[in-house]
């Protein structure tokens, strides 16, 4: 796995916004799109990511994924590797929003939650990553950043964030 930076773990700080993109599917479920599943590279992919991700969290307050079986099972994947416990919010609402629509989701975050995580499809995790770290890098299937900013969820906009790691299977 590419990785770039390391993100401190445990105790009060920031809030984390872990920004994933499903890992890779197959280019035709011969169904609608949102049945597209992962190929076997892109379940090791995201089970490798799950690997990361517990090395540098050490929990995760709430996850959000995309409904799209693809996004559903990066989650799983990833899930299954971490060192502590999360559930997942499967959101209809994650599959065609676009970057704006994604900050507007992450702004109506529960206070209460320091770490979010968000599984998701591009160019929605690229261009949100972009916006929010002023780090305008690619995003391949499977990568995760790590963005890292002070204050509540309500008041996060562009520019506000700091990406403190990122990696791609």
């Amino acid at each position: 796995m590419s990785d770039s930076t390391d993100v401190p773990t445990g105790g009060a700080g920031p809030r984390r916004l872990v920004l994933v993109r499903h890992a890779k599917a197959v280019s035709d479920s011969g169904g609608s799109d949102q049945a597209r599943e992962l190929t076997d590279s892109g379940r090791k992919d995201a089970a490798r990511v799950g690997s990361w991700l517990s090395g540098r969290l050490s929990s995760a307050d709430a996850a959000w994924s995309s409904s799209a079986v693809r996004a559903r099972q990066t989650f799983e994947a990833i899930a299954e590797r971490l060192s502590f416990p999360v559930r997942v919010d499967l959101r209809d609402d994650l599959y065609d929003a676009g970057p704006d629509d994604l900050l507007e989701l992450v702004r109506e975050a529960d206070d209460s939650v320091a770490v979010l995580v968000v599984v998701g499809h591009n160019p929605t995790i690229e261009r949100l990553q972009a916006w929010l770290s002023d780090d305008d890098r690619g995003f391949p299937a499977g990568a995760v950043a790590i963005l890292e900013f002070e204050g509540p969820w309500a008041d996060l906009d562009p520019g506000d964030a700091r990406l403190v790691a990122f990696t791609v299977p």
